[in-house]
């Protein structure tokens, strides 16, 4: 015991247990549980090639809203190098947009490698996964660094302890982390003609998928002459259950009109939140809540304004929570027009 005691006392064995103790914490506790590094605002050119394919699907169903070649150009060019493989890999991978629609972007973007591209040899099945298989391998690397350091931290101790006359057994905790891929049918969006015959001052379209747990959209409105006239938007309201990624179910749809001192807010619901008393009766503080269904349009006034919010593709997520729940995916059409018009 007065061995150990003394032993103690060294400053160099002191600061060898010190170190160890300090990297185990501030490298694995610190930085890669409770404070991780969190990638945003990546270009659309630093994603896997699977997410590069819905971003090609959102761009084709904008273009089919707006008809801006210029912008169906310039969402195309933004990703990058290897983009022609891409556009060809989306025409076996449409999402909530038809064959036509996807040719008639190809020709915007591509008119002349556009046959080539529509026609071309189908993607063999699995290509497209190189992309995820590299993704899951670098999330596996900081768990399999965190254990190298553990498993050295623990042969340093063991020989200073060895050195002191006593023994001390370790114990490893791992974490097993399962993710749960769930494949949706994908259903047919519902392209009815507006209501309206004046086209709008402004359209917007917005996509959330499960697991975009920082889903905020907003968008400015400019009359055609580029005066401010408002913004608009949707983002997240209300996640059900725990875990990651959040289970959404309801999102919050609002309008904001320079001219009037209210910002008028809608809360879009699953079929479970919307039945639930006590859900219901909390989001309604946040605004008027209104259950979703596929097509269906919602109408939010202002003093000068009114947008058009129409679901154009929505479906729910399975899972051990209720039955529709939550959303696995949901696309959002936004149309505003002038009051009176």
């Amino acid at each position: 015991m007065e061995a150990y005691q003394k032993q103690l006392k060294n400053p160099w064995v002191i600061g060898a247990i010190g170190f160890l103790i300090g990297a185990i914490f501030g490298l694995i506790v610190l930085g890669w549980w409770l404070f991780p590094v969190q990638w945003t605002d990546a270009e659309p050119s630093d994603l896997i090639e699977k997410s590069q394919i819905d971003w090609i699907n959102m761009a084709v169903a904008e273009y089919q809203l707006t008809g801006n070649q210029a912008l169906a150009i310039q969402r195309y060019d933004a990703i990058g190098e290897g983009k022609e493989e891409v556009l060809a890999k989306t025409g076996n991978n449409l999402d909530f947009v038809t064959t036509e629609q996807y040719a008639s972007f190809v020709m915007a973007v591509e008119p002349e490698n556009a046959t080539n591209i529509v026609l071309g040899t189908p993607v063999v099945p699995g290509e497209e996964t190189t992309g995820e298989a590299t993704g899951g391998i670098s999330s596996l690397l900081p768990i399999l660094c965190g254990i190298l350091v553990a498993v050295l931290a623990a042969v340093a101790i063991f020989f200073i302890l060895k050195r002191l006359g006593n023994r001390q057994e370790k114990k490893q905790v791992t974490e097993d982390f399962e993710t749960e891929i769930d494949e949706q049918p994908k259903a047919t969006p519902v392209m009815n003609a507006p209501v309206y015959s004046d086209t709008p001052i402004a359209q917007f379209t917005s996509s959330y998928r499960l697991g975009d747990d920082l889903y905020d959209d907003s968008f400015s409105i400019d009359s055609s002459a580029g005066e401010f006239l408002g913004e608009c938007g949707v983002g997240i309201s209300e996640p059900i259950g725990v875990g990651d990624p959040k289970k959404v179910t309801a999102l919050e749809v609002w309008l904001f009109d320079k001219n009037d001192i209210q910002t008028v807010t809608k809360v879009l619901m699953s079929t479970h939140a919307f039945k639930d008393d006590a859900i219901r009766n909390r989001l309604s503080a946040k605004g008027d809540p209104t259950r979703v269904n596929p097509g269906e349009e919602i109408i939010l006034d202002t003093q000068t304004l009114q947008m058009v919010v129409r679901i154009v593709d929505m479906a729910y997520g399975e899972g051990p929570l209720p039955e529709e729940s939550f959303f696995e995916r949901m696309v959002i059409e936004l149309s505003i027009w002038p009051k009176g018009k």
